[in-house]
This record gives C-alpha cells, sequence and structure tokens, in this order.
C-alpha cells in the first residue's frame, strides 16, 4: 500500500499530465519554477498582460487593476 505522500504525488503528477493535454491541446503548461501562491499570480499577470497588449497599450497593469 502505497503512503499517503507518494500517492498524493502521484494524483498530483497525473493532474499535471491531464491538464496538459486536457481537449486534445495544449492549454495548460507545467512550470516547475513556480513554487507559491505569489510566484504564481505574478506568472498569470503577466500572461494576462501579453494577452492583452491592444487593450492595455503596452502598459502593465497597477496592482490596483489586478486586484
Amino acid at each position: 500500500m502505497k503512503s499517503n505522500n507518494s500517492a498524493e504525488l502521484a494524483f498530483e503528477d497525473e493532474l499535471i499530465e491531464y491538464l496538459q493535454h486536457v481537449g486534445n491541446t495544449k492549454q495548460w503548461k507545467y512550470a516547475a519554477d513556480i513554487k507559491t501562491t505569489s510566484q504564481l499570480w505574478a506568472n498569470f499577470k503577466k500572461i494576462l498582460e501579453q494577452n492583452n497588449q491592444d487593450k492595455l497599450d503596452g502598459k502593465p497593469l497597477s496592482d490596483t487593476e489586478f486586484n
């Protein structure tokens, strides 16, 4: 029987694999360097700004706008 820790790691690996290929399209990319919630939000903000440059006139979102 697997320990809870190894079962959890196996679940995480399966979830990451699934999310990377859901709907047979590459919608998600695993970023091993993102370890904290604040890093996750910073990455989301970067992607949001990249995908909306035309609406942002090339300017980054302020913290207030992003929040």
